[in-house]
């Protein structure tokens, strides 16, 4: 991406616009602290290049298991949790925060920082849409937010582009047609919406962990390229 795009102009004025637009449009959901996360539990915190394949098979697969709850969660901004848990290989588990069997989940945290193109290398592309992540250097579990969170944001836009009340659908929708995955910094993801309007952002609102970059990544949907 950064090879592709070598004249990015845009000003600081059309970032701060383009930046409180996004964060202005709730896109249906709720500003109110939701019951669920999505536990995003790692075997090891040293990032590995098939570690965001796998990650995105077991993040849909807990979609799936409960898509009411996954619907819910996803209204809610979908609180997202990096982890470890003794005793258990790498895993996703969508559940209440305040079950005690949840509260055996170690959050993680690390200092070394890595650059995400070294984990996104190969990923398999799809036909629905493209994924644009923030190519920052960050921790593995500030990636893991960020990319949680941009795949939350897919699901949820094909959702709402549907036009129904059909949130499994959709969720069934981006597992059978997929998505390609690709990097860039923040001024090139910010470039790419002020060409084109259709693309969806995700920002960082918590900024719980300072790590995350504020812009976490966007979406642009194969129709909209």
């Amino acid at each position: 991406m950064s090879k592709e795009t070598k004249n990015i102009s845009i000003s600081e004025e059309e970032k701060e616009f383009l930046l409180t637009e996004a964060w202005e449009n709730k896109k249906d959901k709720v500003d109110i602290d939701g019951s669920l996360a999505l536990y995003v539990s790692v075997a090891s915190p040293n990032p590995n290049l098939f570690l965001t394949s796998s990650i995105t098979i077991q993040m849909l697969e807990a979609l799936s298991a409960s898509p009411q709850q996954a619907e819910e969660w996803s209204r809610t901004w979908g609180r997202v949790v990096v982890c470890i848990k003794p005793g258990f290989e790498q895993m996703c588990l969508l559940g209440e925060i305040s079950d005690p069997k949840n509260k055996l989940f170690i959050p993680l945290k690390t200092k070394q920082k890595f650059a995400p193109t070294e984990i996104i290398g190969g990923f398999p592309n799809g036909d629905l849409a493209q994924i644009v992540i923030n190519s920052q250097p960050t921790t593995i579990e500030a990636f893991l937010i960020s990319y949680v969170h941009i795949v939350d944001e897919l699901i949820w836009e094909h959702f709402r582009s549907s036009g129904s009340s059909d949130y499994p659908g959709a969720l069934q929708s981006v597992i059978s047609s997929g998505f390609s995955l690709v990097s860039a910094c923040e001024d090139e993801i910010l470039f790419q919406k002020k060409g084109n309007p259709l693309m969806s952002l995700r920002l960082y609102g918590s900024m719980v962990n300072k790590d995350v970059p504020r812009v976490m990544g966007g979406i642009i949907f194969k129709g909209a390229l």
